[in-house]
Formats: C-alpha cells, sequence, structure tokens
C-alpha cells in the first residue's frame, strides 16, 4: 500500500479583481474566532482599516464566517492561497467574496 502523501494540497485561486475592493469570505471559523485570531491568521498580510467583519446571526452569535477586506490586490492573493489553513482547531476556507 502506498504510502499517503504529507504534501500541501494546492488549489486553484481565481484571481483578485485588478481595480478592487479586494474582499476575502472565511467560511469555517471556530465560534471563538476574534478579531484577533483573524488578524493572526493573516500575518504580514495588510488589511484595511475595519475590514474584518464577522458574520453573526439575528441574536449576535458568530456564525463561522467572516468577510476580510485588504489594502491591496497582493494580500488578497496571498490570503487565498491559505484556504484550508488550520485556524485553532478548524480548517478555514477562503475565497473571492
Amino acid at each position: 500500500m502506498p504510502a499517503a502523501s504529507t504534501s500541501p494540497v494546492k488549489v486553484a485561486v481565481p484571481p483578485p479583481p485588478p481595480n478592487g475592493p479586494w474582499v476575502a469570505k472565511c467560511k469555517g471559523l471556530p465560534f471563538s474566532a476574534t478579531i484577533e485570531t483573524i488578524l493572526q491568521f493573516f500575518d504580514g498580510l495588510a488589511i484595511a482599516d475595519d475590514g474584518i467583519r464577522i458574520r453573526t446571526n439575528e441574536q449576535g452569535v458568530p456564525k463561522g464566517e467572516c468577510l476580510v477586506t485588504f489594502a491591496a490586490e497582493g494580500a488578497l492573493t496571498a490570503a487565498l492561497e491559505r484556504t484550508r489553513q488550520v485556524m485553532g482547531h478548524k480548517f478555514v476556507t477562503v475565497q473571492l467574496a
């Protein structure tokens, strides 16, 4: 039986819009995710001022999703490559919003 591959899975990433806004939708976040943990997940990438919006339900309970607005096209491109990385104990999906 062949050994399982441990290399990361490469996902085809669509190109971001050339003139912005550069927004990513993140799904699968831990319900305990905060703006700080999202900033840590995207460490090194330029995020716009007030660029993180954590989605909640009608009662204000987090839904495990957020929208992140990046300050540049390159930051969004790099963010999309972080899909399927782990935040806390959950795999996060990052896609164009």
